[in-house]
């Protein structure tokens, strides 16, 4: 067991540093190297407590078994007390050992579909070798609980935070699944050689008291004990022979459709039972309803024949055409040998035809879903179960390929026909193996994939990543510019100053002294000293100081404006939006500035005119600094991130016309109107939605491009989409309002094509 729990954690490391290199948010990115990093650490350590946990787990498995039957169950994990008064199964779990039994739930539901197929047979010998002559599942105490209970035990003493012990978790629940199924491969080889034959079933009969696979008729077959009756919605309990279940038919049309639901949920024992002669009849009529499909026209009376039934684009060779698929079909079902087999293959079957029905996918990648379903079916013989492991190469082959499509908008969009080659001499190439005795071929032509799509997106993603800094940096400029202009505004000399003072100082001053603080790497109180200009520039708008002082601005003006010029400098500026506030600094100086041009002193006390109404000082209360609702950017980041120029310029090339509003000098009230009632309800829902990497549609110029949702604020009042090629839009979230309702924005449904076929298939199976 301690060789099969190394190899698990190899395999989990391996998964988590997979998962780290396709992660594009830097903070998973770090939790999942810190996850992977801790568990290499954890090996020898694992390695010498497993046994000795595991037995722990043997000894209180009988008390939790009984925990878990009971009423009342707080935690799977523990077990309870009595107490006289009645209530000692009663307490208050907290969150983190919540969070515990859910993992430890999740992990025992994953490891029993994996060892499914062995389950039934590993009950009964394991009963027979304790002297029991039926089988009473919880009397093996081998169960996958109990193993699943000494993993939590190492796991919890390992001293890790909950959501690196989460990330073990997910990433051992898959690799040592396998490795439990081959221990108990094992201990059955062990057993049969030591015991003279298994416990016994009890049988139930199914459905108005006929016993499943029609063994009732043969009495020296199984064991039958008290047949209870029936229990409508209750699974059926399969008939088993002293060697294992009696022969069954998967394609009966009486149990087909309840064995393969009890395939997909995980409730059937009877998955290791082998087929019955009638299943390969069955297969025959099925395969010649399937020839008869195939040769019928694609332009039947009612519409086109489903993509999976047409002949496929002649690129696909020999996949191309429907009878060869049928044939392929058949031959691979006539190797099945087991119940579990044939189901793996009737579920491969019928999820290939959903996901190639599905809508949101273009045509020619619908026609790969279906050219790879030999390849996918000779999987299900060795794999029966992969399509419920999301992990499963096979699975995620689909799922990547779909997810991956969801980037081209139509056949024409820009690297879809490339795309398209490189699935179709991938699938191809699988068709071909000699062989698939696993997932590997799987992963590795998903690996090849990856490798190419990396490459490609490797310019795009480098622009991605500039704008992204770009605006990340713009946002931390913005948040620490409020702090400072609040402080700014705390100051008792501003009493007197001019509005347009004010604003330029709460402003685009404390944009500049915000970056020249993050710019720092030295921890200076006042880099580059911009704070400087600060007192002298209140100084210098307060004629009642000025005036009795002319030389002293006279000497002050100079530095201070080359000050200005260079901190605007810094943060991207341009001369002609620095230029209003300029002109009026020169103003507010024009009486000194006159004073030295009149010739006599007696002519400067002449009436000065009256500052301008908007000009006018404000009082204290006024002056606090009003925070904006986004960041500011220069001009060149606008262009860039595909954002309207300042002052109503026209909108950079590729930004929908009239869609896009001023970011900086426009109020976002402005940008939009205000919305009523519904729509303001539906529009909310749909932003509240909207998540980093989900995919829209957006009408540029009156053509629609497939955009990707890059980035967004945390207060959601700015987005980053970008489209192909790497082309930038930016947006506040009044213009996304306006474009929603205009319906000139449309969110893309992206949800995994393979969890939506398999839910589908359930909801078909339960009506």
């Amino acid at each position: 067991m301690r060789s099969a729990l190394v190899q698990s954690m190899d395999e989990a490391v391996e998964a988590l540093q997979a998962a780290e290199a396709a992660e594009r948010r830097i903070l998973e990115r770090d939790a999942l190297h810190l996850a992977w990093s801790g568990l290499q650490r954890q090996r020898a350590a694992w390695n010498a407590r497993f046994v000795s946990a595991l037995a722990e787990a043997i000894e209180v498995a009988p008390a939790a078994e009984a925990q878990r039957l009971a009423p009342f169950t707080p935690s799977v994990l523990g077990v309870l007390d009595a107490s006289p008064s009645g209530l000692g199964g009663l307490s208050l779990v907290d969150d983190e050992q919540m969070a515990q039994d859910l993992a430890f739930a999740h992990l025992v539901q994953q490891w029993r579909l994996q060892v499914e197929p062995v389950m039934a047979d590993l009950d009964a010998w394991v009963n027979a070798s304790l002297g029991l002559p039926e089988v009473v599942p919880e009397r093996n105490l081998l169960r996958p609980e109990t193993f699943a209970r000494a993993l939590m035990i190492v796991v919890t003493e390992s001293g890790a935070d909950a959501a690196t012990r989460a990330r073990w978790l997910r990433a051992l629940a898959v690799s040592m699944g396998r490795s439990l199924r081959a221990v108990y491969e094992h201990l059955l080889t062990l057993l049969r050689a030591g015991v003279e034959s298994p416990a016994r079933y009890r049988l139930q009969p199914a459905r108005g008291g006929r016993v499943a696979g029609s063994v009732a008729a043969d009495s020296s077959r199984a064991a039958i004990d008290d047949p209870a009756p029936a229990v409508p919605g209750r699974a059926p309990e399969w008939a088993v022979e002293a060697g294992g279940f009696s022969p069954i038919n998967p394609l009966d049309p009486e149990l087909g459709l309840r064995l393969l639901e009890g395939f997909l949920d995980g409730s059937s024992p009877a998955l290791a039972a082998p087929l019955d002669a009638a299943y390969l009849e069955a297969l025959e009529q099925q395969a010649g309803a399937a020839r008869s499909a195939a040769a019928s026209t694609d332009d039947a009376p009612g519409g086109r024949a489903p993509v999976d039934a047409r002949r496929l684009d002649a690129r696909w060779g020999e996949l191309a055409e429907p009878a060869r698929r049928a044939d392929w079909r058949l031959a691979t079902q006539k190797r099945a040998q087991r119940v579990d087999q044939a189901l793996g293959i009737e579920v491969v079957r019928r999820l290939v035809a959903q996901v190639a029905d599905d809508p949101r996918l273009l045509e020619p990648v619908r026609e790969a879903i279906v050219a790879i379903e030999p390849a996918l079916l000779r999987l299900a013989l060795v794999d029966p179960r992969f399509f419920g492991d999301e992990t499963h190469p096979g699975r995620r082959l689909i799922s990547r390929v779909a997810q991956r499509s969801f980037k081209f908008r139509d056949v024409h969009s820009p690297g879809f026909g490339g795309f398209l080659d490189g699935v179709r001499s991938t699938f191809q190439a699988l068709h071909h193996r000699p062989e698939i005795e696993g997932s590997g071929p799987f992963r590795d032509a998903l690996g090849r994939l990856e490798n190419q799509w990396l490459r490609e997106d490797a310019v795009e993603q480098a622009e991605r990543e500039q704008a992204l800094q770009r605006l990340q940096f713009a946002e931390r400029r913005q948040d620490l510019a409020n702090e400072i202009a609040y402080e700014l505004s705390q100051r008792p000399d501003l009493t007197g100053v001019p509005a347009p003072v004010l604003d330029f100082l709460f402003g685009p001053w404390s944009l500049v002294m915000a970056h020249a603080r993050l710019l720092d790497t030295a921890q200076q109180l006042d880099p580059s000293g911009f704070g400087l200009v600060v007192p002298d520039l209140v100084w210098s708008v307060k004629p009642e100081l000025t005036l009795r002082q002319p030389t002293k601005l006279l000497d002050l003006v100079p530095p201070m404006l080359r000050r200005i010029h260079a901190g605007l400098d810094l943060i991207g500026m341009p001369p002609e939006e620095r230029q209003s506030f300029l002109d009026v600094l020169l103003q507010l100086h024009e009486p000194v500035l006159r004073l030295r041009r009149e010739r006599s002193a007696l002519q400067s006390q002449a009436p000065q005119p009256p500052l301008p109404a908007h000009w006018t000082p404000v009082v204290p209360e006024e002056r606090l600094p009003q925070s904006p609702q986004m960041p500011w950017l220069a001009p060149q980041d606008r262009v860039s991130l595909g954002l309207a120029s300042a002052g109503g310029a026209s909108p950079a090339e590729g930004v929908p016309p009239a869609q896009l509003e001023d970011s900086a000098a426009v109020p976002l009230e402005s940008a939009a109107s205000p919305l009523e009632g519904d729509a303001e309800r539906l529009i909310a829902e749909v932003l509240n939605h909207l998540r980093v990497g989900d995919w829209a549609d957006l009408q540029v110029r009156e053509r629609w491009r497939r955009v990707q949702l890059s980035w967004a604020t945390a207060n959601q009042t700015l987005y980053l989409f970008h489209g192909q090629g790497g082309r930038a839009y930016t947006m506040t979230r009044r213009i996304v309002q306006r474009l929603l309702v205009r319906d000139h924005l449309r969110p893309v449904d992206a949800t995994d094509v393979v969890a939506r076929a398999l839910s589908q298939l359930r909801r078909q199976l339960r009506a």
